[in-house]
Protein backbone atom coordinates (compact mmCIF):
# COMPACT_ATOMS: atom_id res chain seq x y z
CA UNK A 1 0.00 0.00 0.00
CA UNK A 2 1.20 3.32 -0.83
CA UNK A 3 0.09 5.78 1.81
CA UNK A 4 1.80 9.40 1.52
CA UNK A 5 0.95 12.14 4.15
CA UNK A 6 1.60 15.46 2.61
CA UNK A 7 1.01 19.02 3.98
CA UNK A 8 -0.39 21.23 1.70
CA UNK A 9 2.29 23.33 -0.95
CA UNK A 10 1.63 26.54 -1.66
CA UNK A 11 2.66 27.69 -5.39
CA UNK A 12 6.03 28.65 -5.24
CA UNK A 13 7.63 25.45 -3.75
CA UNK A 14 5.39 22.56 -5.95
CA UNK A 15 7.08 20.22 -8.00
CA UNK A 16 6.97 21.22 -11.99
CA UNK A 17 6.15 17.42 -12.53
CA UNK A 18 3.10 17.27 -11.08
CA UNK A 19 0.01 16.99 -13.72
CA UNK A 20 -2.12 19.99 -14.40
CA UNK A 21 -4.80 17.97 -12.72
CA UNK A 22 -2.83 17.28 -9.42
CA UNK A 23 -1.76 21.28 -9.75
CA UNK A 24 -5.61 22.26 -9.99
CA UNK A 25 -6.69 19.46 -6.83
CA UNK A 26 -3.86 20.72 -4.89
CA UNK A 27 -5.41 24.60 -5.34
CA UNK A 28 -8.76 23.40 -4.20
CA UNK A 29 -7.20 21.71 -1.22
CA UNK A 30 -5.58 24.85 -0.62
CA UNK A 31 -8.24 26.89 -0.66
CA UNK A 32 -10.02 25.43 1.59
CA UNK A 33 -8.63 27.09 4.79
CA UNK A 34 -6.91 24.11 6.30
CA UNK A 35 -4.80 24.47 9.20
CA UNK A 36 -1.19 24.86 8.76
CA UNK A 37 -0.34 21.69 10.00
CA UNK A 38 -2.68 19.75 8.12
CA UNK A 39 -2.00 15.90 7.45
CA UNK A 40 -3.40 14.91 4.15
CA UNK A 41 -3.28 11.61 2.65
CA UNK A 42 -3.15 10.97 -1.13
CA UNK A 43 -5.36 7.97 -1.44
CA UNK A 44 -4.44 5.41 -4.31
CA UNK A 45 -5.58 2.03 -5.92
CA UNK A 46 -5.47 0.49 -2.07
CA UNK A 47 -7.49 3.03 -0.50
CA UNK A 48 -6.86 3.95 3.47
CA UNK A 49 -7.73 1.11 5.77
CA UNK A 50 -5.07 0.59 7.78
CA UNK A 51 -4.87 4.69 8.69
CA UNK A 52 -6.07 5.00 12.09
CA UNK A 53 -9.57 6.40 12.77
CA UNK A 54 -9.61 10.60 13.05
CA UNK A 55 -6.53 10.84 12.12
CA UNK A 56 -6.22 13.25 9.09
CA UNK A 57 -7.81 16.28 8.44
CA UNK A 58 -8.01 16.19 4.64
CA UNK A 59 -8.02 12.94 1.77
CA UNK A 60 -7.46 13.18 -1.97
CA UNK A 61 -8.04 10.57 -5.08
CA UNK A 62 -6.80 11.52 -8.50
CA UNK A 63 -8.01 9.66 -11.35
CA UNK A 64 -7.99 6.36 -9.00
CA UNK A 65 -11.86 5.90 -8.18
CA UNK A 66 -11.90 3.78 -11.74
CA UNK A 67 -9.88 0.90 -10.24
CA UNK A 68 -11.19 0.58 -6.60
CA UNK A 69 -13.46 -2.46 -6.81
CA UNK A 70 -16.09 -1.46 -4.22
CA UNK A 71 -15.93 2.17 -4.04
CA UNK A 72 -18.57 2.86 -1.34
CA UNK A 73 -15.56 1.28 0.80
CA UNK A 74 -13.29 3.33 0.54
CA UNK A 75 -15.38 6.31 1.11
CA UNK A 76 -16.10 4.67 4.40
CA UNK A 77 -12.22 3.89 4.90
CA UNK A 78 -11.82 7.48 4.44
CA UNK A 79 -14.97 8.93 6.63
CA UNK A 80 -13.42 6.56 9.74
CA UNK A 81 -9.97 8.08 9.03
CA UNK A 82 -10.85 11.73 8.83
CA UNK A 83 -11.06 14.26 12.08
CA UNK A 84 -14.03 15.80 12.46
CA UNK A 85 -14.60 18.34 9.73
CA UNK A 86 -12.46 16.57 7.76
CA UNK A 87 -12.74 16.71 3.47
CA UNK A 88 -12.71 14.16 1.20
CA UNK A 89 -11.71 15.07 -2.88
CA UNK A 90 -12.07 12.95 -5.40
CA UNK A 91 -10.80 14.27 -9.23
CA UNK A 92 -11.90 11.65 -11.99
CA UNK A 93 -13.15 12.04 -15.42
CA UNK A 94 -16.39 11.25 -15.29
CA UNK A 95 -18.25 8.32 -17.62
CA UNK A 96 -19.61 10.34 -20.24
CA UNK A 97 -16.25 11.51 -21.01
CA UNK A 98 -14.01 8.11 -19.97
CA UNK A 99 -16.08 5.36 -21.43
CA UNK A 100 -15.59 6.30 -24.88
CA UNK A 101 -11.41 6.28 -24.57
CA UNK A 102 -9.99 3.36 -26.49
CA UNK A 103 -7.41 2.23 -23.74
CA UNK A 104 -10.14 2.21 -20.95
CA UNK A 105 -12.18 -0.59 -22.17
CA UNK A 106 -11.08 -3.51 -19.40
CA UNK A 107 -9.77 -1.83 -16.41
CA UNK A 108 -11.74 0.87 -16.19
CA UNK A 109 -14.94 1.73 -14.61
CA UNK A 110 -16.58 5.13 -14.58
CA UNK A 111 -18.96 7.17 -12.59
CA UNK A 112 -21.21 9.95 -12.67
CA UNK A 113 -21.31 12.76 -10.68
CA UNK A 114 -24.23 11.99 -9.33
CA UNK A 115 -22.97 8.52 -8.62
CA UNK A 116 -19.76 9.88 -6.39
CA UNK A 117 -22.26 12.16 -4.99
CA UNK A 118 -23.92 9.06 -4.05
CA UNK A 119 -21.18 7.46 -2.46
CA UNK A 120 -20.08 10.93 -0.56
CA UNK A 121 -23.55 11.03 0.92
CA UNK A 122 -24.44 7.56 1.26
CA UNK A 123 -20.93 7.66 4.24
CA UNK A 124 -22.29 10.96 5.60
CA UNK A 125 -20.09 13.49 3.84
CA UNK A 126 -21.79 16.76 3.80
CA UNK A 127 -21.48 20.04 1.99
CA UNK A 128 -21.05 18.07 -0.63
CA UNK A 129 -19.12 20.79 -3.71
CA UNK A 130 -19.15 19.57 -7.36
CA UNK A 131 -16.74 21.48 -9.26
CA UNK A 132 -15.79 21.45 -13.35
CA UNK A 133 -11.90 21.73 -14.37
CA UNK A 134 -10.64 20.98 -17.62
CA UNK A 135 -6.86 19.95 -18.79
CA UNK A 136 -4.82 19.99 -21.64
CA UNK A 137 -3.17 16.42 -22.12
CA UNK A 138 -1.80 14.50 -24.97
CA UNK A 139 -4.03 11.29 -26.58
CA UNK A 140 -2.82 8.44 -28.26
CA UNK A 141 -2.01 10.17 -31.24
CA UNK A 142 0.02 12.63 -29.81
CA UNK A 143 -2.53 15.35 -30.27
CA UNK A 144 -3.12 17.99 -27.98
CA UNK A 145 -7.08 17.64 -26.39
CA UNK A 146 -8.49 19.48 -23.79
CA UNK A 147 -10.35 16.81 -21.32
CA UNK A 148 -12.62 17.68 -18.74
CA UNK A 149 -12.84 16.32 -15.09
CA UNK A 150 -14.51 16.57 -12.58
CA UNK A 151 -13.47 17.57 -8.31
CA UNK A 152 -16.33 16.55 -5.91
CA UNK A 153 -15.57 17.05 -2.30
CA UNK A 154 -17.02 16.88 1.35
CA UNK A 155 -16.86 17.41 4.63
CA UNK A 156 -17.50 15.03 7.82
CA UNK A 157 -19.23 16.03 10.03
Amino acid sequence: MKLREKKVLDNRSRETTLTTANRIVLDVIAAMWLPAETKILEIDFDGCGNVPSASLDCCYALNTIYFWEKPINQFAAVHRALKAKGRFVVAFVEKEFGAALPWTVFDFRFYSVSEVRTFFETCGFGDIQVLHRTEHILNSKGEHIERPFIILYGQKF
